[in-house]
């Protein structure tokens, strides 16, 4: 899962329906569900908020704009991330790193 920036929401993959859930902290309840790829496993959000980005299980990454809870692009990421679990982290320009631990590679996306 992810956080806000400012703590106000959490992004939770559910892998098993290919969602991502968009929860308010201030009354920990569910307020969207966004549709992304196949089983995605982790979310990690932007530095400045405005994107959340989902790793899936069908070897893509969908890219979430938090200010609509909608999915804006998808990029493909290979190998398939379901060859192994996938940690994603993002620098402080943006840039997302995904990192397939079964086969130890790590994918760059550079978002402009």
């Amino acid at each position: 899962m992810g956080v806000s920036p400012d703590g106000s929401r959490v992004y939770v993959a559910n892998r098993s329906s290919s969602t991502v859930s968009v929860i308010d902290t201030a009354t920990n309840s569910v307020i969207g569900t966004v549709k992304v790829g196949k089983g995605p496993r982790a979310v990690v959000i932007t530095p400045d908020g405005s994107r959340a980005y989902a790793a899936n299980s069908n070897d893509s990454v969908s890219v979430i704009d938090t200010a609509t809870n909608t999915v804006v692009d998808t990029f493909a990421v290979d190998p398939q991330p379901e060859k192994g679990d996938h940690y994603m982290a993002v620098g402080s320009d943006g840039t997302v790193y995904v990192v397939d631990t079964k086969d130890r590679v790590l994918r760059v996306i550079t978002v402009s």
